[in-house]
């Protein structure tokens, strides 16, 4: 007869189900330790990447602890040309590559200071590009050289036809050296010297890039990863296109005052005459602009049933902005300048009365296109723009008695350029 002894059971029981207890916690806890160390890796290697606001970049450069750290004008490696900032797209993120051209030991080579803020740090490289073929505007062949604000060698590739096929690094002996001496020749190793040691090309390691490699394979998408950080931890999965400029992906709208170039590159917005910046950066006409009545020099031969003057270059530059359907900012502006245009009053009047009304007449006339400009802007073509400025110099003209014209009433020898003036129209030609 089989005895089964409940309490020993029982007993048995409770410790394999309390086993199970610890066993289950403390794999929930293997696994959250686990899972916050992942987190913890991906934060790490993963780097946030922001803006430089334009504005940010001219103070860095204009300000002393660039000039500081840099050597005389006439030794001085890299010179900024902070008048000329533009803002390139990258791919898969709304943040825009800041970029600066520049002159790179006062020699004529294609460079380029790349800004980008990397987990709120400013950070800054030299892109120089030297192409075996300048007329080869399709395809680049050449080589890419990076380096910091100092002339120091990061990296370096040689590409043909947009394909990079090899990495320059630095060889033992450039590494075993503590500063690189500033020279002031093109050097022996570089035809086009893009460093601060013009000797250093020279002594650069040629590495074949595998195809099947993880490294960059075109010049079309340069990891942001090889600009930055060049193997010094971390992760950037965003690239750039230094040839036609941005991202596949992203914004490349211009920030308030800026507009796009014929490269498509962000620039500043120079206010033309007769306009003044607001409190944005945006060109808008200055309220005490006018034309000045010196332009219209009147004149009225025996037998003439009307004066008349001729001026030369009549036109404004009209600046609009606004915001586009899908959120970002354009801003630029439509030139109208007239090269030849005749204008015509009634005999009965002086010609100093004449041209003070029609400097009240372009005056009022520049007024009312500027404003259909900023009112229609988004649907305007530059012959729009011309068009209705014609018409509004008409109408302004009439309200006077006078008119335009494309051809001369009579001959007029010397045409007068137009001139404006910053304090209202000038009207004293009495």
């Amino acid at each position: 007869m089989i005895i089964i002894n409940f309490n020993y059971l029982t007993l048995m029981f409770k410790t394999l189900k309390n086993y199970f207890r610890l066993g289950v916690l403390l794999f929930s806890i293997s696994f959250m330790l686990w899972n916050c160390q992942r987190q913890e890796i991906i934060s790490e290697q993963q780097k946030t990447i922001e803006t430089v606001s334009i504005e940010e970049a001219q103070n860095f450069f204009g300000t002393s602890e660039f000039s500081k750290n840099s050597k005389s004008k006439n030794e001085q490696y890299i010179i900024p040309i902070i008048d000329i900032i533009s803002q390139e797209g990258i791919t898969d993120s709304e943040e825009l590559l800041t970029i600066i051209p520049a002159r790179v030991n006062n020699q004529s080579i294609y460079s380029r200071i790349l800004l980008l803020k990397i987990d709120g740090v400013i950070e800054k490289v030299v892109f120089n590009l030297i192409p075996d073929d300048v007329e080869n505007k399709n395809e680049f062949s050449g080589k890419i050289y990076i380096a910091d604000i100092e002339g120091n060698f990061i990296s370096g590739y040689r590409v043909e036809n947009n394909v990079l096929i090899s990495q320059f690094k630095e060889s033992n002996s450039v590494q075993s050296k503590n500063t690189y001496s500033s020279k002031s020749s093109s050097g022996d190793g570089c035809s086009e010297c893009p460093f601060s040691d013009c000797e250093l090309c020279g002594d650069l390691e040629e590495v074949v890039i595998n195809a099947s490699g993880s490294g960059p394979s075109t010049i079309n998408y340069i990891p942001l990863e090889i600009l930055y950080l060049n193997g010094g931890g971390g992760s950037i999965t965003n690239t750039w296109n230094p040839i036609s400029g941005g991202g596949s992906t992203g914004s490349t709208a211009c920030s308030k005052g800026y507009v796009k170039d014929s490269n498509g590159n962000c620039v500043i917005v120079s206010c033309g005459e007769g306009y003044v910046k607001d409190g944005n950066g945006n060109c808008v006409i200055n309220p005490l602009f006018g034309a000045d009545c010196r332009s219209f020099e009147y004149a009225q031969p025996p037998g003439a049933l009307q004066k008349a003057c001729a001026v030369t270059n009549l036109g404004n530059n009209f600046y609009y902005s606004f915001f586009r359907a899908d959120g970002s900012w354009e801003a630029g502006y439509f030139p109208t300048n007239i090269p030849l245009i005749y204008f015509t009053m009634p005999t009965f009047m002086t010609n100093g009365q004449a041209a003070n009304l029609t400097a009240l007449a372009v005056t009022s006339a520049t007024l009312a296109t500027d404003a259909y400009v900023l009112a229609n802007a988004k649907n305007l073509s530059e012959q729009d723009v011309r068009d209705q400025f014609t018409i509004n110099l008409k109408t302004a003209m009439g309200v006077y008695g006078g008119t335009i014209q494309k051809t001369a009433p009579f001959g007029i020898p010397s045409p007068a350029p137009y001139l404006s003036s910053f304090f209202g129209p000038k009207t004293d030609c009495n």
